[in-house]
């Protein structure tokens, strides 16, 4: 049986993240180079203001729960402690302000940003907001596993990956939101999403490729971790968009290019390729929030523990295993509630990562086994629930 218990604010406050780019970035972006004539739609300056507000209120809210899951509590003093003096809550703050910087931008008529002699407007404006937007994503990078590790390749693949998605996800969402005045115009700027398209998944494919070799360094690890299941996921749910997206550039874009007239049709099938690309930004945000294995990673000595809580001992082994994972054994003096769901979890929070659920296995009368992988070197805590009773089990990873 498999039990688990991750901590969803995370993958949850990741996903929100991800969907205020698409609006703060992609809008600006799509305005820039796409289709100008968004830039004065009244929804498109919206949903580029609400993309600001939700990217800076998210970010902080993000920082609040990973800091009282990381203290055991929240107060004002630790919230800025925490901000200030961390690595994860570090970058968060210049993302706030690098967010703040572009709604700033937007709302500067290209006619007044002569800021430089001899520079037009529209070019600093341009050159502004990629220089912001590409700063803004990096913040993201360094705030997930990658970041936290501090290798320099494995950072610009993740950023490079991360924009490769921004750029499909957001091209594919305002060309079907939008409503062009003419059909051929609609058709005009799909053709320039559809080559956009192609080298989006092309610089996809190759990070995405070189992440999984990096992180994943044998075959099983994807079936036997939560970060190489969620991995399967997320591939599965790219192979179907990519389908999709195929469909609708070998098949549709031939017969618009005839029909213009039936580009307001089109449309709404797009919307499907839209909404599969929301499903694989929702598995990317677990996927960012969950350590992958990390190679040499593993149990610096066997554990054994024994614990007491509410008339129930809790008395085990931890046990290093091949891959650096780690193998627990316990028994419970008496049962726990037979009718109580007991839960096993490798909690992360002092990482910023959302805990890992492992494999439970009975093995007869009051004992029980589980398996699991650490992502990262550290101390982890293994967190075991039953009911209302949770014993903590500190877990040395070296």
């Amino acid at each position: 049986m498999t039990t688990m218990i991750p901590s969803l604010e995370t993958p949850i406050f990741r996903f929100a993240l991800f969907a205020a780019l698409v609006l703060l970035i992609g809008s600006g972006a799509y305005a820039r180079y796409l289709e100008p004539r968004v830039a004065g739609v009244t929804l498109f300056k919206r949903l580029h203001l609400f993309g600001g507000l939700l990217l800076i209120v998210g970010s902080l809210l993000d920082v609040g729960f990973t800091a009282a899951r990381a203290l055991g509590e929240l107060t004002p003093y630790l919230y800025g402690a925490y901000l200030t003096r961390t690595w994860n809550g570090q970058w968060v703050m210049l993302r706030v302000v690098v967010a703040a910087l572009l709604l700033w931008l937007v709302m500067q008529p290209r006619a007044e940003l002569k800021l430089i002699p001899r520079v037009s407007p529209v070019t600093l404006d341009r050159v502004l907001h990629g220089i912001l937007s590409g700063l803004l994503m990096l913040t993201l990078s360094m705030t997930s596993h990658v970041g936290s590790r501090g290798e320099a390749l494995p950072i610009i693949g993740d950023w490079l990956h991360l924009l490769a998605m921004l750029v499909w996800v957001s091209a594919i969402f305002y060309t079907a939101l939008y409503k062009f005045q003419a059909p051929r115009d609609g058709v005009n700027v799909l053709e320039r999403v559809s080559s956009l398209g192609v080298l989006a998944v092309g610089l996809l494919s190759l990070t995405g490729v070189y992440a999984s070799l990096v992180r994943l360094w044998a075959p099983e690890l994807l079936s036997v971790t939560q970060y190489g299941q969620t991995l399967v996921l997320k591939i599965a749910l790219v192979t179907v968009t990519l389908v999709i997206a195929g469909f609708n550039r070998f098949l549709w874009m031939p017969m618009l290019r005839r029909i213009p007239s039936r580009f307001p049709r089109f449309q709404r099938v797009l919307t499907l390729e839209a909404g599969m690309l929301s499903a694989v930004l929702i598995a990317t945000s677990a996927l960012g929030t969950t350590a992958p294995p990390e190679r040499g990673a593993g149990l610096k000595q066997i554990v054994t523990f024994s614990q007491t809580k509410n008339a129930v001992t809790l008395t085990g082994t931890a046990n290093p295993t091949a891959l650096g994972g780690v193998r627990l054994e316990f028994t419970f003096q008496p049962a726990p509630d037979a009718n109580a769901p007991l839960n096993v979890a490798l909690d992360m929070s002092t990482h910023g990562m959302s805990a890992i659920g492992l494999t439970l296995e009975r093995l007869g009368g009051n004992r029980y086994a589980a398996n699991g992988f650490f992502g990262m070197t550290g101390d982890f805590d293994v967190v075991i629930t039953s009911k209302d009773i949770a014993w903590r089990v500190t877990l040395p990873s070296r």
